[in-house]
This record gives C-alpha cells, structure tokens and sequence, in this order.
C-alpha cells in the first residue's frame, strides 16, 4: 500500500482518512478504524505515525477554516473593490447554491454546486480532466468545494 496523505478525520482520532496510490496514478480516497489490531491500519501507521495523523488533521482544519473564513469575506464583500470584483466574477453563483444545501435538498442541491462549479470561468478553462472527474464524483459538497478550492489555490 503505497500512500499519498493520511489523517484522523476528527478529534476522536477514531476514522483515518487516507489517499492510496493506485497504479501509481490514480488516488483512491478511503477511510479505516484507528484500531492497531487491524492490518490496514497498521499498514497505514507504517507510513504515518499518530502525531504525522494528527498534524495532518489539524493543518486540514485550519484549511477548511481559512477557506470558510474567506467565503464569509466574500460573501460580505469585506474585501477592497478590485478584489471584490475579481473574485466575485469567479466565485458569485456559487453563494446561493451553498446557502440553498440542505439535507432535504442534498442530492439536488451537490448536482447545482457541482454545475455552477463547472460554469465558473477557471474551470471551463481547465484542461484538468482528473480534476473534472473528481469534481463529478464527489459525493459531499464539502468534498467539492475542497477540490475547487486546491483549484483556484493552484492560481496563486
């Protein structure tokens, strides 16, 4: 087993989240129980100690809290006017489509997300297909907003 990152999925240090490489091209997102019985788990702990699993937890945290940080600051254009303008050409469907997500409305609501994603300027200019076939994939909205966040980080 030959892996890309892994780490807790939350405080209870309980799940491990790990990204295999499969034919060394293909990522294969899996998760198993912290249990050091279990030998995938201990083939994951081989790659990864308890403390690399929990700084990688704690560095996605502070990601996902950064990027909701700036949708927030987006979203309330606290952002000086040229910027505000740059990003809101970008970003500015997707706001009503992540305020709409609810669980009613889940499955409805990930296939808009995942379309007005797809209808943003960056991404009808991408040429990434694994990247749009993620995207497609994906079965969470946060798990969307992920990839299209590591996408417009590519930017920078």
């Amino acid at each position: 087993m030959k892996l890309k990152t892994a780490r807790f999925t939350d405080p209870s240090m309980t799940l491990i989240r790990y990204e295999e490489l499969v034919d060394n091209e293909e990522i294969k997102v899996e998760h198993e129980t912290y249990d050091t019985s279990s030998e995938r788990c201990q083939a994951i702990l081989k790659q990864f100690s308890v403390e690399q699993l929990t700084e990688n937890y704690k560095k996605f945290e502070e990601d996902e809290a950064k990027f909701l940080n700036a949708l927030e600051h987006l979203k309330n254009q606290e952002l000086g006017p040229a910027e505000v303008v740059e990003v809101q050409s970008e970003a500015e469907p997707l706001f009503n489509t992540i305020s709409n997500l609810t669980t009613e409305n889940d499955s409805e609501g990930l296939f808009k997300l995942k379309l007005d994603i797809f209808e943003t300027p960056s991404m009808k200019s991408t040429e990434d297909k694994e990247l749009k076939s993620k995207i497609r994939r994906a079965d969470s909205a946060i798990k969307v907003i992920a990839l299209y966040y590591e996408h417009l980080k590519s930017f920078d």
